[in-house]
């Protein structure tokens, strides 16, 4: 297999250069980087173990008060970008205005555009709001060609 991804910086990438397995031994019931113990060394193991448990993931990196500050922080969130990198905040700032060019277009039908007077249905949805919902199908969200009839210029 030919490899084109010249990008050899993380480990991952050093990984797949050499023909070695990325998970570098950590995945599995028996993981074989849990008993061998030089596997320290390895850069992704180091960085690995660092991490929370996935058992005990959520009560470790997340608690009620967390989840108050952010929700109040995506319920604050404006129709303009508040990015802190200038860089950012001017690739924010183009595409909010092509976004908006393009609705103006038709690119984007207008009654499913997200504008600030529509964007607070989406700040304050709980994760998978909305995913089995019976209403909403693949068929009823594709505007088919010629499902409006004929038009004759």
């Amino acid at each position: 297999m030919a490899i084109f991804n010249q990008r050899y910086s993380g480990p991952d990438d050093q990984a797949v250069r050499d023909g070695k397995s990325v998970d570098a031994g950590t995945t599995g019931p028996y993981a074989p980087a849990n008993s061998d113990p030089a596997a320290y060394k390895n850069p992704s193991i180091s960085a690995f173990k660092k991490s929370p448990l996935s058992s005990q993931f959520y009560s470790q990196a997340y608690s009620a008060k967390d989840a108050q500050a952010a929700q109040k922080g995506f319920d604050t969130l404006t129709n303009e970008p508040a990015f802190p990198n200038p860089g950012d905040q001017a690739l924010a700032k183009d595409f909010l205005f092509k976004y908006i060019q393009g609705g103006d277009r038709g690119l984007v039908p207008q009654d499913e555009m997200i504008t600030k007077e529509t964007i607070s249905a989406f700040q304050s949805q709980q994760p998978g709001q909305g995913i089995g919902d019976s209403n909403v199908t693949a068929a009823s969200r594709i505007k088919y060609p010629g499902a409006t009839g004929t038009q004759v210029s």
